[in-house]
């Protein structure tokens, strides 16, 4: 732009001595005679509107290009001023990231945290299926139970059959086992233990159990289980009747 400027300004200092030039030379022309005088004046008259319409023409020209650098020169700082929002939007960015390192170890934690937390919940859903068998067998037993006081005459807690151990991890509130009433003169012995009923876990093997798995018996060993319990007092009796 400086280069343009500088050009145009000689360009018009070269202009303006050419008309100081001519203008003496206009000044030094004797005088003409009277008649050839309006010949002259016509003659300096179209120089005159030439060299005119030529310094108006140079003189937009130079208004255009004034004009142009102008625009020019507001762009360039409008842009200057973008990159130097971008340059500080992406210094503040940097902060940001290279401030968050102590965050991470925070969100580390907490994804364990959550971790833990959807495997334990996996574990009692796991879980849940046993819980409602559990159930459906201390109701059977239970109902078992009921049906054998009834017609036999001596009394069954409800929940587990005696000489079947409680699960492991479950209090004997929960499943409904209480002992086992003592013989009373006159009425038929309790049953004796079955072969093959699980005995009671002592201390460390409930503790031991509930860290093991658990196999939870199935609805044919509980049925079998609760046949041979009572056909117990009906083959005691026909013992002693027969050793009378």
């Amino acid at each position: 732009v400086k280069m343009e400027l500088k050009q145009i300004r000689d360009s018009m200092v070269a202009m303006d001595q050419r008309l100081d030039q001519l203008l003496t030379h206009l000044d030094g022309v004797p005088a003409p005679s009277p008649p050839e005088t309006s010949l002259n004046a016509e003659a300096v008259g179209q120089l005159l509107s030439k060299i005119e319409q030529q310094w108006g023409q140079e003189i937009r020209t130079l208004k255009q290009e004034l004009h142009q650098t102008i625009l020019a020169h507001n762009h360039n700082a409008d842009l200057i001023k973008h990159h130097k929002d971008t340059i500080d939007a992406l210094r503040e960015r940097c902060a940001k990231l290279q401030g968050g390192g102590a965050k991470t170890s925070e969100i580390q934690l907490q994804l364990q945290r959550l971790d833990a937390r959807l495997k334990q919940q996996q574990k009692q859903r796991k879980l849940e299926p046993f819980f409602e068998r559990l159930t459906a067998l201390e109701m059977r037993v239970a109902s078992g139970g009921l049906s054998g006081q009834a017609w036999r005459g001596y009394g069954m807690t409800p929940g587990a059959p005696p000489g079947m151990a409680a699960p492991p991890g479950i209090s004997a509130a929960v499943t409904g086992v209480v002992a086992a009433p003592k013989a009373v003169t006159g009425v038929v012995a309790a049953p004796k233990a079955v072969t093959g009923v699980v005995a009671a876990p002592k201390a460390g093997a409930a503790s031991k159990g509930d860290k093991a798995a658990y196999r939870c018996p199935t609805d044919e060993e509980v049925a079998a289980r609760l046949s041979k319990l009572s056909m117990g007092p009906a083959a005691d009796a026909k013992a002693e009747e027969a050793s009378a």
